[in-house]
């Protein structure tokens, strides 16, 4: 049976089996007290909070947008459409995790081109 338009499609659940991780693994590693909660992320019943999207990136490896590239989509083309062009700076040869990478909001500020 086809999802509905209702439901979220996103690789939780296939970055969550690449890590070897269950349902409990991750929903404890991402704060969750339920396991039911990250199953409805899974299914696509829900979207996450942005706070929740952010750990599931942390704990992936992965970049939201490879997490969820449907809802990155419908975001994406619109916003790109009515600048009137892609977005230079978020093209995918930029896309790449470096969760080496921090930044001390307090005292520094990572430069972003103008567009």
């Amino acid at each position: 049976m086809p999802k509905s338009s209702h439901h979220h499609l996103n690789h939780i659940k296939r970055f969550r089996m690449e890590k070897g991780l269950t349902q409990r693994d991750l929903a404890r590693i991402i704060g969750y007290q339920s396991v039911s909660s990250l199953s409805h992320l899974e299914n696509g019943h829900k979207l996450p909070s942005i706070k929740t999207a952010m750990k599931l990136e942390v704990a992936f490896q992965r970049l939201i947008p490879d997490i969820f590239p449907k809802l990155y989509e419908t975001v994406r083309e619109p916003v790109a459409r009515r600048r009137g062009g892609a977005l230079r700076y978020f093209s995918d040869e930029r896309r790449v995790f470096k969760p080496e990478m921090t930044y001390d909001y307090d005292t520094t500020s990572p430069s972003i081109p103008r567009l």
